[in-house]
């Protein structure tokens, strides 16, 4: 009967380990039924909208064009004006080398003043026959006084002969005997125009240049003159009558001569150069280069109408795609709006299914954790007697182990009664 209640006791336990497993079962299939799709909504995102009839591309090739044609136009306008203003040029360079041919040649005449008409140098010649006929007259006594008194005079000739040329030359005194003064012909030559006073005038200068060496040769004269006196102070006397009349005949007349008729030339020369002056800066007076601008104010205009047009098409293009801009904002900010709808939405709902999920899977495990802490705690505390360790449970194992034994009543109850 004890064994009986042992095995009972162990077939309770059995069913209950059964169960127990059967519980961790069930637990496991409620577990596996938890799926992450089935946690988890799906957002639903909306196609994003899409605006139609957008803008065209602004063609502006025809106001390019357009712009291209009124430039040419204006160009060619200005090449015209340009080629008329260079003709004008090309005839005053003409006139101005007509000038300058002329010029020359009036320089070439006065280089001619040092010879006379054999092309000797009229110097040379009276010098040659003075040194002669001093040599011829040094013999003789001269009044010394008169000779040098005659020297000096002859010297002061000369130098009243070196200044008629110098101002012959700069052209003052010529213009003066011609009949023209030189305030009178500043007053008619004078060009409106400071560049070109200062153009013409060069012309004396030049004149003056070339007179040098006439000058240069007249004052030679005076130094040797002055060497004349020195050696005639030193002689005793001399024929002045015969040496003045040489220095007449071979120096001072052929000078004289010489520089009327040169003064007629250039007197007549100037005439000529000054005509030719006056002339040239008539031509430059009237020189007066203008564009003929009365074509720029149509092309101008054209081309601000072209460029206004061109602006407004623009502005008109540009105000399409500012509001084709806007609709795209606008559809754009409500696309987000729904999108943050829908992923709020969505995530609610996975909330909620989430925590249906998990908490039907706690349910079923509490309710099993409970059954199964019953069924194992009961089974833990079976047989709790057969555990060692206590001398209460060693005499029950005893117990079990050897339950009856024989005692001799009869020899233990005679001892007993001894």
């Amino acid at each position: 009967m004890y064994v009986d209640n042992i095995l009972r006791e162990f077939h309770e336990a059995q069913d209950g380990a059964v169960r127990v497993m059967e519980n961790d079962l069930r637990d496991m299939e409620a577990i596996e039924k938890i799926q992450a799709q089935d946690l988890v909504t799906l957002i639903e995102i909306p196609e994003p909208p899409k605006e139609e009839l957008m803008p065209k591309i602004l063609d502006i090739s025809e106001y390019t064009a357009q712009s291209v044609r009124f430039a040419e136009t204006l160009a060619a306008k200005y090449e015209d004006s340009f080629q008329d203003i260079q003709t004008e040029i090309a005839s005053l360079c003409a006139g101005g080398l007509a000038l300058s041919e002329s010029l020359k040649s009036l320089a070439g005449q006065v280089r001619e003043l040092t010879v006379d008409e054999n092309e000797e140098d009229i110097a040379v010649k009276a010098e040659e026959k003075l040194w002669a006929e001093l040599e011829r007259q040094s013999k003789k006594l001269l009044e010394k006084e008169k000779l040098l008194g005659y020297l000096k005079k002859f010297k002061e000739d000369n130098e009243e002969v070196i200044k008629m040329l110098g101002q012959s030359s700069s052209g003052c005194q010529s213009f003066e005997e011609a009949g023209f003064s030189e305030d009178a012909w500043q007053e008619e030559a004078k060009p409106p125009d400071s560049d070109i006073q200062k153009e013409a005038k060069p012309s004396n200068r030049d004149i003056q240049e070339e007179t040098k060496p006439v000058l240069s040769l007249l004052a030679k004269q005076n130094e040797e003159i002055d060497f004349l006196l020195e050696e005639i102070a030193q002689t005793e006397e001399l024929n002045i009558d015969r040496i003045t009349e040489l220095v007449k005949r071979e120096y001072i007349a052929p000078v004289k001569d010489k520089t009327d008729r040169a003064k007629r030339e250039l007197l007549h020369s100037c005439q000529e150069e000054l005509t030719a002056i006056l002339a040239y800066n008539g031509q430059l007076s009237r020189f007066r280069p203008q564009v003929k601008d009365s074509f720029l104010e149509p092309c101008i205009g054209q081309l601000q109408e072209n460029h206004r047009s061109m602006e407004e098409a623009l502005s008109d293009n540009q105000q399409a795609y500012m509001e084709f801009a806007q609709k795209s904002a606008e559809s754009s900010r409500e696309y987000t709006a729904k999108i943050q709808k829908h992923v709020a939405e969505a995530k609610t709902a996975s909330e909620e299914a989430l925590a249906q999920g998990i908490g039907a899977a706690k349910e079923m495990k509490e309710k099993n954790s409970a059954m199964n802490q019953g069924i194992l705690g009961g089974f833990s505390s079976k047989l709790a007697y057969t555990r060692i360790g206590s001398a209460e449970y060693t005499r029950i194992y005893q117990f079990v182990a050897n339950p009856l034994r024989a005692v001799d009543r009869s020899m233990s109850q005679a001892a007993a009664n001894d």
